[in-house]
């Protein structure tokens, strides 16, 4: 009796996961733009030259777990002075950077990605990026290309991702966490893994923090030239593991001996 009722309760939190968003605004082709607050969806997959751009504030885009694929541009963006901004829950392919939350605005949310081939860009006080997939993110744009991008604000949290064989781009530096400008973020339970370490090659960071005061914690950062880095070193390491990098660590406060390397 017992096994019947804990495996009927794991279908109902599966079909809970699978649960569609239905009560929206659906989006049926790109480019397209949002100038209301509001939840807007995907109820197929689209593709096009551009994206969702986001111009207001208080705006939801769930993808339903469906793909939406750019060929140019950026797969959602966050533009103006916009605040409150999420998206979540499907597949972005292609384009200069999957998500780029990067409004003056403030409390931006992006949950649920899977981003393939660009990364994840947020600004601003309060935001949040939590538990995506960003696989070989490559920059179009010149400059350092990051798996996932937070700065300029506080109490930024990036929490439970993985980024997997980030790409170098144009920028020559690149890696997964890139937090700049982000006092007080926390960085925990990621993990940034390539397959192979390139220790000759341009400056590829696991997680890399020019901030002060954020908390580094239980991240796991496999073949990446350097590790963990915090130059100014005034933010927290505890309970960090670095595997197959030439400098493990750089900087930063070290929690006793709870970060490990090999």
């Amino acid at each position: 009796m017992q096994s019947k009722i804990l495996a009927l309760s794991l279908l109902a939190l599966s079909a809970a996961a699978r649960a569609e968003t239905t009560d929206c605004t659906e989006i049926t082709s790109v480019p397209y733009a949002v100038n209301a607050p509001g939840v807007y969806c995907l109820k197929s997959s689209l593709s096009g030259i551009g994206g969702i751009g986001i111009a207001a504030d208080d705006v939801t885009i769930d993808l339903n777990g469906h793909t939406l694929e750019v060929s140019s541009g950026i797969g959602v963006a966050a533009y103006g002075n916009s605040k409150n901004g999420t998206v979540r829950n499907g597949t972005i392919r292609g384009g200069h950077f999957a998500v780029a939350m990067i409004s003056s605005g403030s409390g931006h949310l992006v949950e649920r990605i899977r981003a393939e081939g660009s990364g994840i860009h947020v600004r601003g006080d309060g935001g949040v990026v939590r538990n995506n997939v960003v696989i070989g993110s490559t920059s179009a744009n010149i400059g350092p290309n990051y798996g996932i991008n937070v700065h300029e604000g506080a109490g930024i949290r990036v929490s439970d991702n993985l980024i997997v064989n980030p790409g170098l781009g144009y920028g020559g530096e690149a890696g997964g966490i890139l937090a700049l400008g982000a006092t007080g973020a926390t960085i925990e339970r990621n993990v940034v893994s390539c397959a192979a370490v390139e220790m000759f090659s341009p400056v590829r960071y696991g997680i890399h923090v020019s901030s002060d005061g954020a908390i580094v914690a239980g991240n796991h950062v496999v073949n990446m030239r350097t590790g963990i880095t915090n130059p100014t070193g005034t933010s927290l390491f505890l309970n960090n593991t670095v595997r197959g990098a030439k400098t493990p660590f750089f900087g930063g406060v070290m929690a006793g001996t709870t970060n490990y390397s090999f």
